[in-house]
């Protein structure tokens, strides 16, 4: 029966579409199957061949596993996107500030540019834009510590 099921296919939430290569038994005794993505798949560093794998269950109830839906990204895909992203902002990533905990996970940065190390933003913060706290533009948004001191008292 899932040798019927190798070669089958499904679209992508991205407009690509995922292919079933073949199956395997994993530690818990239980059959998963290994998809490759045409869009996904591209990026062999972040979708190496068989990271890209679900029950036949989540398959045919278009649970899509790639990153053309909104995958639970393992650590070491975290790791790969905040160090891509650090290089193109120009900033230092110096690992995770705390235990890993998906995109809540807060990362040790550092912006040459300000001489600024932080720890105060998150995995998921980070890549939606949220940067070093010493930057002019930051602060600029920032309002003055007055204005928190008179809302809390």
């Amino acid at each position: 029966m899932s040798k019927n099921f190798i070669g089958s296919t499904f679209p992508t939430p991205a407009g690509g579409t995922l292919t079933v290569k073949e199956s395997y038994v994993n530690s818990s005794n239980r059959k998963r199957f290994i998809c490759e993505c045409s869009i996904c798949s591209e990026d062999e560093e972040l979708w190496p061949y068989g990271s890209i794998n679900s029950p036949k269950y989540n398959l045919e109830h278009n649970n899509i596993p790639c990153g053309c839906s909104k995958p639970r990204w393992k650590e070491w895909q975290w790791d790969i996107k905040v160090k891509r992203y650090c290089e193109e902002v120009g900033y230092e990533f110096l690992g995770w500030a705390e235990d890993f905990k998906g995109d809540k996970t807060k990362v040790k940065l550092f912006n040459p540019k300000t001489g600024n190390t932080w720890e105060s933003t998150s995995a998921g913060k980070l890549l939606s834009g949220q940067g070093d706290p010493k930057t002019p533009h930051y602060l600029s948004q920032r309002k003055p510590d007055h204005y928190y001191v008179d809302m809390f008292m």
